[in-house]
């Protein structure tokens, strides 16, 4: 049996590799979408939900999606910086970007409570 003091041992030396319910440096680099620029959108309703895309096509069926949901989102606006961390989750490495640094701080301060993410990155600005 894995006592307390063992467990926090593992995940001081291993935070970097998997997490242990704290950010580990930058997002991956190589999760970064090619291309230049972002397409944002925001929840109409209250203003608190906001996403980044790098396609207007990707971010209009972002925006579809959400509406079939019954979720109402502004329309796609062109940003040069999105706001961006990394995480995996079942095993699958994503990038999470946002229009503005704070929304980016909240949802991946957020991510950590998500028993099914294991590394979550902090944020930074990708142009």
């Amino acid at each position: 049996m894995w006592s307390l003091v063992r467990l926090g041992l593992v995940c001081g030396v291993l935070s970097g590799v998997i997490g242990c319910g704290g950010t580990v440096g930058p997002p991956n680099d190589a999760l970064r979408p090619p291309g230049k620029g972002w397409m944002c959108t925001r929840d109409s309703n209250d203003g608190t939900g906001a996403l980044c895309l790098r396609t207007a096509q990707r971010c209009d069926m972002l925006r579809q999606g959400l509406a079939s949901e019954g979720i109402s989102t502004s329309p796609c606006a062109p940003q040069p910086v999105a706001y961006c961390y990394t995480f995996v989750e079942t095993g699958e490495a994503r990038p999470a970007c946002y229009p503005i640094v704070e929304d980016c701080n909240d949802a991946s301060k957020a991510s950590l409570d998500r028993d099914v993410r294991s590394v979550v990155s902090s944020c930074a600005a990708w142009e």
